[in-house]
C-alpha cells in the first residue's frame, strides 16, 4: 500500500506545482500589459483605444483554441500540448518585442491568445479531474501572484531604460522555462487518471443537472463579473466615491490581494469543504459586497469591494470543481475546453458590458450592475433543473 500511495502522492504534487508556475506565468503578461501599452502605442503609432483591438485579438486566439483543446489533447497527449502551447506563447511574445508594424503586434497577440487559451484549458482539466478544489485554488492563486508580478516587471524594466520590448521578451523566457518544466514532467501529464481528492466531486451533480449550456452560460458570467469588478473598481471609487488617486490605487490593489489570498484559502483547506458549500458562501459574499457598495458613501464603500472580492476570488474555482470535478477525463478534456473558452468570452464581454452601463448611466451604477450579474449566478446555480438526465 506504501508502495503505490506514495507515488501517486508525487506525480499529484507535480501537476499541482507545475500548474500553478504554469498559471502564474499566464498572468505575468496579463498584468504587464497594461503598464506597457502607453509606450507601446507611441512607438507603433496607435491611438489610446487601440488597445481595444489587441485584447479582442487575444479573446479571439483564445476562445478558439481553448474550444479545440479537448479534441487536441485526445490526438497529441497533454504533455505534448502543454509544450506546443508554451512554444506558441514564447514565440508570440518574441513578435510582440520584435515587432516593427501594428499589424504583426496584432497577430502576436493572437498568437498569444491562442497559445495561452490552450495551456489554461489543458491545466484545468488535468487538474480538476485528478485532484479537487485545494489543488485548484493553488493555480488560480497563482495566476494572481503572476497579474500581481507582471504591472511589477514591466515597470521594473521600463524604468531601468530598457523598454518594453524588453519586457516582453523577458516574458518570452519564462515561457521557456515554463516548456522546460513541463518537459521535465512529462510523465506525470502523460499518466492515467488518479482518483480526485476528498471533495473535488462532492456536491458537484446540482451544478452538472443544468446541463453543459447553462454550464457555459455560468462561466461566461462569473469570468465577466471578475473582469469588470476589477477593470472598474477604479473608475468607480474615483469618480462616484471621491478617492483620490493614490488611495484610489491601493484599494484596487487590496482587492487584488483580497481576491488572491481567498484562492490561497482554497488551496490550504479546499479538502476540507464540498465546491457548492464555497459556492453559496463566494455567492453571499458577492451579493454582500455589490450591496455594501451600493449604499455606503466615500472611502467607507471600500469595505464592500473587499468583500465582494473575496468572494469573487472563489467564484470561479469552485465553479470548475463543482461543473466538471467528477466528469471522466476524457469528457471533461471536451468540457473544461469549452469552460474555458466561454469564460475568455465572457470576460471581454463583461468589461465592455459594464463599460457602456457606466458610460450612460454613471460610474456610480457599477455595483448596481455588479449585483444584477451575481443575482443572475445565483438564479443559474440554485434553480431547480427542469429535468435530470
Amino acid at each position: 500500500m506504501t508502495f503505490t500511495i506514495r507515488p501517486q502522492a508525487a506525480v499529484a504534487a507535480r501537476i499541482v506545482l507545475v500548474g500553478t508556475l504554469a498559471f502564474l506565468v499566464l498572468g505575468v503578461p496579463d498584468g504587464g500589459d497594461g503598464v506597457a501599452w502607453p509606450f507601446m502605442r507611441a512607438a507603433l503609432h496607435q491611438p489610446l483605444e487601440a488597445l481595444g483591438l489587441l485584447s479582442a485579438a487575444v479573446t479571439a486566439g483564445a476562445v478558439a483554441m481553448s474550444a479545440v483543446s479537448g479534441r487536441l489533447t485526445r490526438r497529441l497527449g497533454p504533455a505534448v500540448l502543454l509544450v506546443a502551447a508554451c512554444a506558441l506563447c514564447l514565440v508570440a511574445l518574441l513578435g510582440i518585442a520584435l515587432s516593427p508594424a501594428w499589424a504583426t503586434t496584432v497577430i502576436s497577440f493572437l498568437v498569444y491568445g491562442a497559445g495561452g487559451g490552450i495551456l489554461d484549458a489543458v491545466v484545468q482539466a488535468q487538474v480538476v479531474t485528478r485532484h479537487g478544489l485545494r489543488s485548484m485554488g493553488a493555480i488560480h492563486a497563482g495566476y494572481g501572484a503572476g497579474v500581481t508580478a507582471g504591472p511589477l516587471l514591466m515597470t521594473g524594466i521600463i524604468t531601468a531604460g530598457a523598454g518594453w520590448r524588453a519586457g516582453y521578451a523577458c516574458m518570452a523566457v519564462l515561457y521557456a522555462v515554463l516548456a522546460a518544466t513541463f518537459a521535465r514532467t512529462w510523465r506525470a501529464w502523460s499518466a492515467g487518471d488518479r482518483a480526485p481528492e476528498h471533495g473535488a466531486a462532492a456536491g458537484t451533480h446540482a451544478v452538472r443537472r443544468l446541463g453543459v449550456s447553462r454550464s457555459l452560460l455560468l462561466f461566461f458570467l462569473v469570468t465577466g463579473l471578475e473582469t469588470a469588478a476589477g477593470l472598474w473598481a477604479f473608475t468607480f471609487l474615483t469618480g462616484a466615491r471621491g478617492l483620490g488617486t493614490a488611495a484610489a490605487g491601493v484599494a484596487v490593489g487590496a482587492f487584488f490581494a483580497v481576491q488572491t489570498a481567498s484562492r490561497v484559502a482554497l488551496a490550504i483547506a479546499g479538502h476540507r469543504v464540498e465546491a457548492a458549500t464555497v459556492l453559496l458562501a463566494a455567492c453571499v459574499a458577492v451579493l454582500g459586497g455589490a450591496s455594501l457598495m451600493l449604499v455606503l458613501p466615500g472611502a467607507v464603500s471600500l469595505a464592500g469591494l473587499l468583500l465582494s472580492g473575496s468572494g469573487i476570488g472563489a467564484l470561479y474555482p469552485s465553479l470548475m470543481v463543482a461543473a466538471s470535478g467528477g466528469l471522466e477525463s476524457r469528457r471533461a478534456q471536451s468540457v473544461v475546453g469549452y469552460q474555458v473558452a466561454a469564460a475568455n468570452a465572457g470576460a471581454t464581454t463583461g468589461v465592455a458590458g459594464t463599460g457602456l452601463v457606466l458610460a450612460h448611466a454613471g460610474v456610480g451604477t457599477l455595483p448596481a450592475t455588479q449585483l444584477a450579474l451575481a443575482a443572475v449566478v445565483v438564479a443559474l446555480l440554485f434553480a431547480r433543473p427542469r429535468s435530470v438526465h
